[in-house]
């Protein structure tokens, strides 16, 4: 009677231990609502266990908060049960990303359980800095208050990072990209 350990994510229901899981190409900067569930199962004849701190993302993209483990199963799963934890991929620079995730447990031959994880960030079309500080996609900018007639002048740096022309829309007090 010994515990075993399976993982699946979605179609894919059998992940080995040491696969490499790609995650979809994702925009710099966006990501957070993009949560991919892994489902841990129980195929053994025991109870498995899996410590408080028994799942872990390791390496320098995960330092970076590219990789973000957002929940994690539960400590004690049922033979022939399962639980599922989420990780995020949010890329904070264009280009590619890796990270390790670690399971440990009381699989007699699978712990630690691992996976290489692998994502591309893709550049936004457009980036925005105001005096040299990247603004995200809907950040409000407050000049603050004015008295009617006075003027503020605030400059915006717009960069097209596509191959294609950027048309801006609006008046010269107001433009929406």
């Amino acid at each position: 009677r010994l515990p075993d350990i399976e993982i699946g994510q979605g179609n894919h229901k059998n992940i080995k231990s040491g696969d490499a899981v790609n995650f979809n190409p994702t925009q710099v900067g966006k990501g957070d609502d993009a949560l991919y569930p892994f489902d841990l199962y129980s195929n053994g004849s025991v109870t498995l266990i899996v410590p408080d701190d028994g799942v872990t993302l390791t390496g320098a993209d995960v330092d970076t908060g590219n990789f973000t483990l957002k929940s994690k199963p539960v400590k004690s799963i049922a033979p022939q049960h399962g639980s599922t934890f989420y990780v995020s991929f949010t890329p904070k620079s264009a280009g590619g990303k890796k990270a390790r995730l670690s399971i440990q447990s009381n699989d007699p031959d699978e712990s630690p359980f691992i996976m290489e994880l692998a994502g591309i960030g893709i550049p936004s079309a457009i980036t925005v800095k105001h005096d040299g500080t990247l603004l995200k996609s809907g950040t409000e900018f407050n000049i603050g208050a004015r008295n009617v007639g006075e003027k503020q002048e605030t400059m915006f740096i717009i960069h097209n990072a596509r191959d294609n022309d950027l048309t801006l829309a609006g008046n010269s007090s107001i433009v929406a990209i």
